[in-house]
């Protein structure tokens, strides 16, 4: 049953990552109906959450997540994709309170070692920051854009939707 459930939630990916939103929707949504210790996928989904613009259901479902993560160096890549999600509905949300959770974000990514979470958690950071230091976003995006580099199309796509 377990690994059903994850095979669907990988399944759901790869359409999210094909950009058919809500095909994805409702098999994340049957897949992580549970409390999962699929972190990633969480991640993901919360990410495809965001997109279709649900923002309060995103803030609420980072919360729980990030709970049952354990905070371990083993758990430091799906916190940080957890947390840049998280940062990211708090920008959406709240604005500029949101470049704590940012940097936040940068740090665990940072220490996670995963080229395309830390560009993810870059892209997050350029957006909070964009309101107080124009530069740091430039500086940020531009570090997104080598990360992403061969490495992530989707990362790449973001990026450029985010220079552009």
């Amino acid at each position: 049953r377990l690994l059903r459930r994850a095979a669907l939630a990988t399944h759901a990916r790869e359409l999210q990552y094909q950009g058919d939103l809500l095909k994805a929707q409702p098999l994340y949504a049957k897949a992580l109906a549970e409390p999962s210790d699929q972190y990633r996928l969480e991640g993901d989904y919360i990410r495809l959450m965001l997109d279709l613009g649900m923002t309060e259901w995103a803030l609420a479902r980072t919360s729980q997540v990030l709970s049952r993560i354990p905070a371990s160096a083993a758990a430091a890549c799906d916190r940080a994709a957890v947390t840049t999600q998280r940062a990211r509905a708090t920008e959406i949300a709240d604005g500029p309170a949101a470049l704590g959770d940012a940097r936040e974000a940068v740090r665990l990514a940072a220490t996670c070692g995963d080229p395309v979470i830390l560009g993810g958690a870059l892209v997050v950071y350029a957006n909070a920051v964009s309101r107080v230091h124009y530069p740091s976003r430039a500086a940020a995006l531009a570090q997104a854009k080598r990360l992403a580099d061969g490495k992530s199309a989707w990362l790449s796509c973001w990026v450029d939707g985010n220079l552009g």
